[in-house]
């Protein structure tokens, strides 16, 4: 499932002007983006979900308590999360199928990985 939230097409700026991005909604400065809670989490597993996307910068949003839950209902569950995409309005509707090919990094429980769309 990917959500599409447009946070990062509108605010992934080179430095310094990244401020949107990052700095302002995690200082409080501006609102955050939105993101999936631990509830939404469960939801989606017991619908059979079992890799959630964002074109958010992650999924745990702006709240450190809340992120921690939705990173350990994520886990807990053997889900895979995926962060930080771009240009996901450029996805077809229908017959698009995503992959994610993750890089494995020794003792790391995420990392850096390919998001590819086929269609």
């Amino acid at each position: 499932m990917i959500f599409q939230t447009g946070h990062n097409d509108k605010h992934l700026k080179p430095e310094p002007a990244d401020t949107g991005m990052w700095l302002d909604p995690l200082s409080g400065k501006a609102e955050g983006w939105p993101a999936p809670g631990p509830d939404a989490i469960v939801y989606l597993k017991e619908k059979g979900v079992r890799c959630i996307a964002s074109d958010a910068p992650d999924l745990g949003g702006v709240d450190p308590r809340r992120a921690q839950m939705t990173y350990w209902a994520l886990g807990s569950r053997e889900m895979v999360g995926v962060e930080m995409l771009v240009n996901v309005d450029k996805i077809p509707a229908k017959g698009a199928y995503f992959i994610f090919a993750a890089v494995k990094v020794r003792n790391c429980h995420g990392g850096p990985g390919r998001a590819i769309i086929l269609h």
